[in-house]
């Protein structure tokens, strides 16, 4: 039995975490014992790991500081004090203090792999977790795979670490595709006239990444100057609850924007809504934007890693600016009949989507490397 340990730093809500459960979820657990080491306490997801998946916590609180604390502490030294035992294949999911932790392994029997979600082009922005840029560059070349979830993440990252092309691989993020496929409303119609509102829905983290600070002076330009009749739903739960609730009642839309907080499964939410729209500053390769496609939804976003592979030519992407995603929304806010056929190219997408098993490509590929 191949003996695997994932390694994360909190299941609090995020794209990455939602990830990792839904993988978790399609290992066959004769073959495999896998494990589930949670380096924070601040736990959403706790709930929906499978049975059978060993979870061990590590006990630290998250706090200000925390990190810093622990680059006092050296990579080797940090892997003995919180994983302890052998394993054939260990895993840091998410970037950040766990793939320096992971990096700290001795045992040259131990197959290493790094999984990378996001697209960077400043090593600053990854380096917040290591000593030094140089602790970084030498903490990502310790890895036996690097794993990318977009080919443009995997693009980023390498032009800015050397690493051999044979220690990489794009991989895919796995959904469960049963649970997100049963809320498909293939008759659900756009509304067509303008009497009717326009439902648009985003998902993620209440954070400066999500970019919501800048898609409600959108909301209030389409609303109040434009004179569209369209609502906004936010699900999410995050740092920037507060400010983006007095941003709404600045901008004069509490009547048409709704903070929903964290829905553990959103797909009837997405299936009821006409439109999904992504803000981001960036990503990796948006889980939400999959499920939104899945499920038919058509989808406006800003340009971000993944979205061309997601969508091909079924969505509208813009530039990552706030004038461009203005433009976006309302050239198809303005036009029903685009919205509508916009709607027909998402269906089809959605079906090529649902043709494709990511897990078991992830598993194999797993199961290769622990070999």
């Amino acid at each position: 039995m191949k003996k695997v340990l994932f390694m994360i730093p909190t299941l609090k809500g995020g794209g990455a975490e939602k990830i990792l459960i839904d993988l978790l979820q399609q290992f066959d657990l004769n073959e495999w014992s896998v494990n589930l080491l949670v380096l924070f306490k601040n736990n959403v997801y706790q709930d929906q790991i499978p049975s059978g998946v060993t979870l061990r916590q590590s006990h630290i609180s998250q706090f200000r500081g925390n990190i810093h604390a622990m680059k006092l502490t050296t990579p080797q030294q940090l892997y003995r004090l919180l994983v302890k035992t052998d394993y054939d294949t260990v895993i840091s999911f998410l970037e950040g203090p766990t793939t320096r932790i992971v990096a700290g392994c001795l045992n040259p029997n131990t197959r290493l792999i790094n999984w990378v979600h996001n697209e960077f082009h400043e090593l600053s922005k990854l380096g917040s977790s290591y000593r030094s840029i140089e602790e970084l560059q030498q903490t990502y070349q310790r890895f036996d795979q690097t794993v990318f979830v977009s080919q443009t993440a995997r693009q980023a990252l390498l032009s800015l670490i050397d690493l051999p092309e044979e220690k990489t691989k794009v991989l895919y993020n796995p959904l469960d595709m049963k649970q997100v496929l049963k809320h498909v409303a293939v008759d659900k119609k756009i509304p067509l006239t303008t009497e009717q509102p326009i439902k648009l829905i985003t998902i993620g983290r209440l954070s400066y990444q999500k970019g919501y600070d800048r898609l409600l002076p959108i909301m209030a330009k389409l609303i109040h100057e434009d004179g569209l009749r369209v609502t906004l739903d936010i699900l999410g739960v995050g740092e920037n609850l507060n400010k983006l609730k007095k941003q709404v009642l600045n901008l004069d839309l509490a009547a048409t924007v709704n903070f929903l907080g964290f829905v553990k499964q959103p797909y009837t939410h997405l299936a009821q809504a006409d439109m999904f729209v992504c803000s981001s500053r960036y990503e990796g390769y948006s889980t939400v934007v999959t499920e939104a496609t899945l499920l038919g939804l058509p989808v406006v976003t800003t340009d971000c890693s993944g979205m061309s592979e997601i969508l091909q030519d079924t969505g509208v992407i813009t530039a990552n600016q706030e004038e461009a995603l203005y433009r976006g929304l309302k050239k198809v806010l303005s036009d029903r009949k685009l919205l509508a056929e916009l709607r027909i190219k998402a269906q089809q997408r959605g079906q090529q989507l649902s043709n494709q098993d990511n897990a078991i490509e992830i598993i194999n590929f797993l199961r290769e490397v622990s070999s």
